[in-house]
């Protein structure tokens, strides 16, 4: 009904600014205070609609809202432009992941709650839901959008919140003094980058907790530095943030601050498979600490949920558990988020693998700053007249290459198709006669004022690229490629370029076999990173990581025997890709074939994997 609703208003507003949508759900809230007699706690100025239908349809969902104040996040979701809650990252928390953290947050009696970004109230209505039997607990709210905290308020009233016992503040968080301290603190926190900032609140925080925080932190980051000051002793704190701090270089500061500070409960990986967050490509994580410190034997839990994780969220000690590491052991540099692998899939042969970086280099595919103008079709070749002396095959996307080879006759039928397989590839310091004509082409469409050609010596020279034997997948879901490169081109940037530090096809097929394994993908999944979606990416220095064959150790035959499946692969790829994952399976059964009869003289254990 909700839902309907909204989309009738949307179809008669179909140019609803960002603003303007604001306003209409702003106006909701307003005339919900109005219908139950309340007084909203910040006012703002907003226009009535003289439209009898908008009017109409408002006083539906006024009704709706009151029946069950809950659908606000609904109805703020669908009515508020994405673009809009991305910026001011505004990611809402599913009910059922509010409620665990909540009562995980309230198990041992806590009545004084904060909710540093309190948004439109999720997790303090689920606090009152468990707290409203007290009659001295304290809900306390902060946000900077009046809009949302007119919203929260109004949830709070129709679920019979009294005013004594709710505090709401405008105001940014990270800004904000007090003597209180909480008995739990919860929070969603705006998932933003720093950039666009104010960097003297950054630097403050910085300077008072003694951290360091680079440009690629996220916001996140200091909501949980800032939380200390404002928690009691013993006290609790459950926040659901993405997980990229677990992996990510700029997430070290943040473990270490964890570390030093809390007793750390357990992280929770929500989403590998299935999204949390509405529209958002992230990986959540809720992470659970107490203001204490821990024991020499305190233990943390690792736990990932699956799919199922609406039927198994009833307390944290419902929850299986993948592993557990003593806090002392942890260490802020290593990915933590191998600490989910279920080690008993792996643990007999990941120390019989290397890195790649021991038997090859990796490389980003080229940033050309602006693919339309740098790849070219034929037809566009002969229109400017450009001499092929400037020019270098290229594969510019992944939708180009589906198959696990790409051969001179695949980029020949794009070409045929008219597809941009050609790469403008001109280092002549002094534009030729013969390439001026395209080059004053793209002075006029604003090339060179782009981000990337503006930081070059000369704006059309692109990074210079040996074509390279494997192609990577930089973005993948099920089907993880790494693709033999046999028609020899060069590649932009949804490809990362694998460069084996041998000569030996036939090595190079038996690796390709082991990268596009099953086994190998269920690895990946640990060193790169994998969004909410279930998409995957995997960085240069993530691929350097990774633990592979040694294929340069392994016998002829057994190259052989990889090899020749990794033809198979490439054969059904193009035949019957339905049949691949057949194809995998023998790979799989052949590579732990190949691990059980290896001895691995170097000894070079990989003991992150080892849990």
């Amino acid at each position: 009904m909700v839902n309907e609703t909204l989309h009738v208003i949307r179809k008669m507003k179909k140019k609803l600014s960002e603003e303007d949508a604001r306003l209409f759900f702003h106006k909701l809230v307003s005339k919900v205070a109005d219908k139950i007699g309340v007084t909203l706690p910040y006012t703002l100025d907003v226009k009535d609609y003289s439209s009898v239908k908008i009017k109409e349809k408002l006083n539906q969902l006024v009704q709706q809202v009151i029946d069950n104040p809950d659908i606000i996040d609904d109805i703020y979701n669908i009515l508020i432009p994405r673009k809009y809650r991305r910026k001011y990252g505004q990611f809402f928390t599913p009910p059922n992941i509010a409620e665990f953290m909540v009562t995980w947050g309230l198990s041992e009696g806590g009545k004084n709650v904060l909710d540093p970004g309190v948004g439109t109230g999720i997790f303090l209505s689920k606090a009152f839901s468990l707290l409203k039997k007290k009659k001295d607990f304290r809900l306390t709210g902060i946000d900077i959008d009046p809009i949302l905290l007119n919203a929260c308020f109004i949830r709070l009233k129709l679920l019979g919140v009294d005013i004594n016992n709710l505090t709401l503040i405008k105001g940014d968080f990270l800004s904000w003094e007090s003597e209180d301290k909480y008995d739990f603190v919860v929070c969603n926190p705006p998932y933003i980058k720093f950039h666009g900032f104010d960097r003297n609140i950054v630097i403050r925080i910085a300077r008072e907790f003694g951290i360091q925080i680079t440009r690629l932190t996220n916001i996140y980051t200091l909501f949980f530095v800032q939380t200390s000051k404002f928690i009691k002793d013993g006290g609790r704190i459950a926040f659901i943030t993405p997980s990229e701090f677990l992996y990510t270089g700029y997430g070290q500061e943040l473990k270490k601050f964890l570390i030093e500070n809390f007793k750390i409960e357990a992280f929770i990986l929500v989403g590998l498979e299935k999204e949390v967050f509405e529209n958002v490509m992230t990986t959540g994580l809720i992470t659970l600490l107490k203001k204490e410190k821990p024991e020499r034997e305190h233990q943390v839990k690792f736990i990932r949920l699956d799919d199922n994780y609406q039927q198994s969220l009833e307390n944290l000690e419902s929850l299986k558990y993948i592993t557990k590491i003593h806090q002392h052991q942890l260490d802020p540099k290593e990915k933590w988020l191998t600490y989910f692998v279920k080690n008993n899939n792996f643990g007999n042969i990941l120390h019989k693998l290397i890195p790649l970086s021991t038997i090859a280099t990796v490389d980003r595919g080229i940033a050309t700053g602006y693919n339309a103008f740098f790849t070219l079709s034929e037809q566009t070749i002969k229109k400017f007249s450009i001499p092929r002396q400037y020019l270098k095959s290229v594969v510019a996307k992944a939708s180009h290459c589906p198959h696990y080879d790409f051969t001179s006759k695949d980029w020949d039928m794009l070409r045929k198709k008219g597809e941009n397989v050609f790469l403008l590839y001109c280092f002549s310091k002094q534009p030729p006669e013969s390439l001026k004509a395209y080059l004053e082409y793209g002075l006029k469409l604003g090339v060179n004022r782009r981000y990337i050609p503006s930081h070059r010596k000369i704006w059309y020279m692109v990074d210079k690229r040996k074509p390279a034997p494997i192609l990577a997948l930089v973005f993948s879901r099920e089907r993880m490629r790494f693709v033999f490169n046999k028609a020899k081109v060069l590649n932009l940037t949804p490809f990362h370029c694998i460069y084996p530090l041998f000569n030996d096809e036939l090595k190079l097929k038996a690796l390709l076999a082991y990268l596009n394994s099953n086994i190998c993908k269920e690895i990946a999944t640990y060193y790169g990173r994998i969004y909410g979606t279930g998409l995957r990416k995997l960085e240069p220095k993530d691929l350097e990581n990774l633990p592979v064959i040694d294929v340069k150790n392994i016998s002829q035959d057994d190259i052989k025997r990889l090899a020749n499946l990794f033809d198979k692969l490439c054969m059904i790829s193009r035949q019957d890709p339905k049949k691949e994952n057949e194809v995998k399976k023998i790979i799989d059964a052949t590579i732990k074939d190949i691990l059980s009869r290896f001895r691995f003289k170097r000894q070079e254990f990989l003991d992150e994997f080892f849990i």
